[in-house]
């Protein structure tokens, strides 16, 4: 014998609403973080009070949404939407100039056509090579023919076959794809961080580079530091005479990254560096001469003839001369001025015969540097305040230089 009794009437009084600690939720001007739940109830904490907390209930959070009194932004403290708040802040995509605006509305409408395509199919389409025709496709719809290059972009695709069109690549389009849905659909994502290589312009102080050439030398050491430990050390110090800059009323020194760093090393000589870490006795076994080819008897019997390109700046700093310069011709100096040097070294002495700097690599700088070579060079190394004079030449005796 079975009995039937009435279950009682249920009401409908409030959805249960997800948060998680990614999300933020926001009355009026104040916005909250959910940091714990139970099953009544919500604890939420200011964003900009830590120490300001708030319960409420599940019916009270869902009925402050339901009449428009509070709001829900889902995932906005997640890594990759606070990547996009970092690069460009709380900017939308009407911003950003038209041709920005444009391209990124192109991606976005491009990920609504394979979602569309997805739809149709009732499946998700695969990011492999099988989806590049479709994205040709939709790009033509959507951009049509690109008049501005004749065959598009070719595409290498893994065969002897090359694919011709101006699309993403189904890899590129993969990674947009998964950039706008982890930025939650936000276009902003598309938007590049910068134009072209960058800007070119170097910040010049003297000062800067002068201590960050300084702390750099602290790579030749019989302690044999790396190149990010000397790094590490620069950054401290530069803290400290920071620190006392501004007790002074000076402006602070420019911070330099570890690769600058670690080009600043790798300028070094490279035997002073092994003679500073192994010892002079191992850089003078490791660099000593092998006579495999030219056997140099005496001075001027051999001349080489090298160039170097670099930074004009760099090469100054390098010397040491970069702290003597007056101030007028650092101002004078351009931002950036790539120069080639031309030396003229006695093999047999390593005494350096001439030098010609000029713009890039010619034959007028090889035929002044021959020229220096051939002269004595006393008055030039007087006028510019050196220690010794230079007043080594060679000149052609038949056909062989001679020392003099």
């Amino acid at each position: 014998m079975s009995y039937m009794y009435p279950l009682p009437h249920r009401t409908h009084t409030h959805s249960l609403v997800s948060l998680g600690r990614a999300d933020r939720y926001c009355e009026g001007s104040q916005n909250y973080i959910p940091i714990f739940s139970d099953v009544q109830t919500y604890t939420f904490v200011n964003e900009d009070d830590p120490d300001r907390t708030m319960v409420l209930s599940r019916q009270t959070v869902w009925e402050r949404l339901r009449n428009g009194k509070a709001e829900v932004i889902y995932h906005y403290h997640s890594a990759p939407i606070q990547r996009v708040l970092a690069v460009h802040g709380n900017k939308t995509l009407n911003s950003f100039n038209p041709e920005v605006r444009a391209a990124a509305l192109l991606r976005e409408k491009l990920i609504g056509k394979y979602e569309a395509a997805c739809r149709d199919k009732r499946k998700k389409l695969p990011f492999s090579i099988s989806l590049q025709p479709d994205l040709d496709t939709w790009w033509r719809e959507l951009h049509g023919i690109d008049v501005t290059s004749k065959n598009g972009r070719r595409r290498r695709t893994g065969q002897a076959i090359a694919k011709i069109s101006n699309a993403p690549s189904w890899k590129t389009f993969k990674r947009d794809y998964d950039k706008y849905l982890a930025s939650g659909r936000n276009p902003v994502a598309f938007v590049p961080l910068h134009r072209g290589p960058g800007s070119r312009k170097v910040i010049t102080c003297r000062a800067s580079e002068l201590f960050h050439q300084k702390m750099a030398r602290e790579y030749l050491s019989r302690l044999r530091p790396t190149p990010a430990q000397v790094h590490s050390e620069y950054l401290a110090e530069l803290d400290l005479e920071n620190d006392m800059r501004s007790a002074a009323g000076l402006p602070e020194l420019l911070k330099f990254s570890l690769t600058k760093t670690k080009n600043a090393i790798k300028r070094f000589d490279a035997f002073e560096v092994m003679a500073s870490r192994e010892g002079e006795e191992a850089a003078l076994k490791y660099f000593r001469d092998v006579k495999g080819s030219f056997d140099v008897e005496r001075p001027g019997a051999l001349i080489e003839i090298d160039e170097w390109k670099g930074d004009l700046i760099t090469l100054l700093v390098t010397a040491g001369v970069w702290g003597h310069l007056p101030d007028t011709f650092i101002k004078a100096l351009p931002k950036t001025l790539r120069v080639c040097i031309t030396v003229a070294i006695d093999v047999a002495t390593r005494y350096v015969l001439g030098v010609k700097i000029t713009p890039t690599p010619s034959a007028e700088a090889i035929a002044g540097v021959l020229r220096m070579a051939m002269v004595d060079k006393t008055d030039l190394s007087r006028m510019v305040g050196a220690e010794t004079d230079w007043t080594a030449f060679v000149k052609p005796d038949r056909g062989i230089p001679v020392w003099v």
